[in-house]
């Protein structure tokens, strides 16, 4: 039996987008939300999606609840395709209100593939490794450095103790040499 779940991933010109999680984990998401959240025809945008090479082969069509509360079949993308379909959009098709974000998201995108490609991110991944695995080690230093202080601690109160009994021995000797000549 394959259960699945819906998840609100992103708001896009005020419009929720959800994915569905279905039974083998596969995150799927509605595209005629995001058409209608951008004012884009979803006609046309399902004639590309057909006509993409790729995105065609990754399509699905899966039982969702759309905006209005009912159920119905609605064309589904895996969600690591949607940035890439996404990006392919013609920005003046857009609607005005979602074209700075839209925009901007494209900056981002051109700035993400530049760094892939140019190993931006391969390098920033290893910092980031690097970073986490020296914070692990200053962690456990800590952490080691706490143990020792509690047995320093502990050390010298027991230091503490030894010497008390040492001058508890050295008063009892003294104080007993004392009454012998008394």
């Amino acid at each position: 039996m394959t259960t699945e779940r819906e998840t609100a991933v992103a708001v896009i010109n005020h419009a929720k987008i959800t994915i569905v999680t279905n039974g083998r984990g596969e995150q799927l998401v509605p595209i005629r939300p995001i058409c209608n959240a951008l004012g884009i025809d979803w006609a046309a945008q399902w004639r590309r999606i057909q006509a993409d090479e790729i995105l065609s082969s990754t399509v699905a069509q899966w039982a969702t609840v759309g905006a209005d509360g009912k159920s119905r079949e609605m064309v589904c993308l895996p969600m690591k395709f949607v940035p890439g379909w996404l990006f392919q959009i013609d920005l003046s098709r857009i609607a005005e209100e979602a074209r700075p974000a839209m925009l901007r998201y494209r900056w981002e995108c051109y700035n993400a593939l530049f760094d892939y490609f140019t190993g931006q991110t391969g390098r920033l991944v290893e910092q980031y490794r690097a970073e986490t695995e020296l914070l692990q080690q200053i962690s456990d230093m800590k952490t080691r450095i706490a143990e020792v202080a509690e047995q320093h601690r502990s050390m010298k109160s027991e230091c503490r103790s030894l010497e008390a009994r040492l001058m508890d021995l050295q008063r009892e000797r003294i104080d007993g040499q004392q009454r012998l000549f008394n």
